[in-house]
């Protein structure tokens, strides 16, 4: 089965309690298991001396740790497929900026923290939103005008979002070789 679904007795979605996005204080639980995607890279100085066959590679410094997380939407009730649609607004908002303002012109967008058992690391990774991607496909069904009672309408009842995050630290808490063995992040 491509995507793992956790479901009750009665068919329900059930949430993953240590698969998450963490948008503030409000966790967005996984109910179907997401496909991560985790990437670094190291970048190397070449020093060329003389009567050697090879350069010498020195380490200059680390790239961007990039994430991409790709969430499966389903549905299996009116009310989670109401769910689904708040939660892809909510994703859809971490790429703009904030209106609350403190004598700033805009707010970054919300730093998320991100959890899903032990594959990121131990624990909490921070990251920022740099884009997502969602695309509503047409082979499965949709709810109609009037179905949902609320104005709402046109919904798929299966969709994925793909988002592509980079990793954020603060200086005091920069992942050493160490550390990532240890703990993951």
């Amino acid at each position: 089965m491509a995507d793992m679904l956790a479901t009750n007795t009665g068919g329900q979605f059930n949430d993953l309690t240590d698969c998450y996005i963490r948008i503030g204080d409000f966790k967005m639980y996984m109910y179907t298991m997401p496909d991560i995607s985790d990437s670094h890279n190291a970048t190397y100085n070449t020093q060329n001396g003389t009567g050697r066959s090879l350069p010498t590679y020195t380490f200059s410094y680390g790239g961007d740790r990039t994430i991409s997380w790709t969430i499966h939407f389903y549905a299996d009730s009116q009310k989670r497929l109401l769910w689904n649609l708040d939660m892809l607004r909510v994703l859809e908002s971490l790429t703009y900026p904030r209106t609350e303002t403190r004598n700033m012109p805009f707010v970054p967008p919300q730093i998320v923290k991100l959890k899903c058992g032990e594959v990121l690391g131990s624990y909490e990774i921070c990251a920022i939103v740099e884009s997502y991607s969602v695309k509503f496909p047409v082979d499965v069904p949709w709810s109609l005008p009037g179905y949902l009672n609320q104005g709402k309408s046109y919904i798929p009842y299966k969709f994925d979002v793909d988002l592509s995050m980079k990793a954020v630290y603060d200086s005091g808490t920069l992942p050493g070789s160490e550390r990532i063995i240890i703990d993951g992040n």
